[in-house]
């Protein structure tokens, strides 16, 4: 199957509408294809986002009237009737509604999905990707791809998966347990994510090559009640993100950093 015919199907297999043959060649396309693998995570994380953090608003009187307004001029030249001398144009009830629905929500989406996804600059807010992200794979089945806590076996399995090779980390006798790592998608490009715990919390260390972009928008300090830690190291980008509290997360970037 083709890159091209995927689009619609991960569509449909995001929101589980897929029969189990069309299942079946999607997940068999997306074993041997890591962009649109990649691709399919990022719808997920993006109605992951939505999801929790979407809001609504209603509708102020006078933007319905300014959509009302739209609408009949969007009609275009309807019929015309008349009555008591006065000329009035005559529009369906039921195509304004129709043309309504679409409007309204439209605008509806577009007052709360802007923000979601673009910052106050245009570009995706980095610190609420990354959570998104980490929230994402603290579902059952989504936190690793590749299980281990030998950090030799951990940095060889990004090899040919990724186009850089991620900095790993043993820091088991520090109090930071490595147990494994994944690929994701983050800011428009693959990451890797070197994956710890300590007692119940589960750290994610974000990892890509440093470029001048990502240095202008490095995620500080705290999100959606999730701390983050970024740094630069070895020609890296690392973010640090974990429900772990402040001081812990402290910790291990500098044990990190001094090993």
């Amino acid at each position: 199957m083709a890159c091209e015919d995927m689009t619609s199907l991960l569509h449909a297999s995001l929101d589980d509408e897929l029969d189990a043959e069309h299942a079946t060649r999607v997940e068999r396309h997306l074993a041997d294809c890591a962009a649109c693998a990649a691709e399919l995570h990022r719808l997920r994380v993006l109605k992951a986002a939505i999801r929790d953090h979407a809001t609504y608003h209603r509708l102020p009187a006078a933007h319905r009237s300014a959509v009302l307004a739209r609408l009949r001029a969007a009609a275009g030249a309807p019929p015309t009737a008349r009555r008591g001398g006065l000329t009035r144009h005559v529009v369906s009830r039921r195509a304004i509604g129709g043309m309504a629905a679409s409007l309204l929500i439209g605008l509806t989406v577009g007052s709360w999905l802007g923000p979601l996804v673009l910052g106050s600059g245009g570009e995706p807010d980095l610190s609420d990707t990354l959570v998104a992200a980490h929230v994402r794979a603290l579902q059952p089945g989504h936190a690793i791809d590749v299980v281990s806590s030998d950090q030799h076996t951990v940095k060889p399995w990004f090899d040919g998966r990724a186009d850089f090779s991620p900095p790993v980390k043993d820091l088991g006798e520090q109090g930071f347990a490595l147990i494994g790592g994944r690929l994701d998608y983050v800011d428009h490009r693959t990451v890797a994510v070197i994956v710890y715990r300590r007692r119940q919390h589960q750290i994610d260390l974000f990892a890509w090559p440093l470029v001048a972009a990502a240095e202008q928008r490095s995620p500080v300090g705290i999100a959606d009640g999730y701390h983050l830690r970024s740094w630069t190291q070895d020609g890296f980008r690392l973010v640090a993100v974990s429900n772990l509290n402040e001081s812990e997360l402290d910790e291990f970037v500098q044990r990190w950093r001094a090993s």
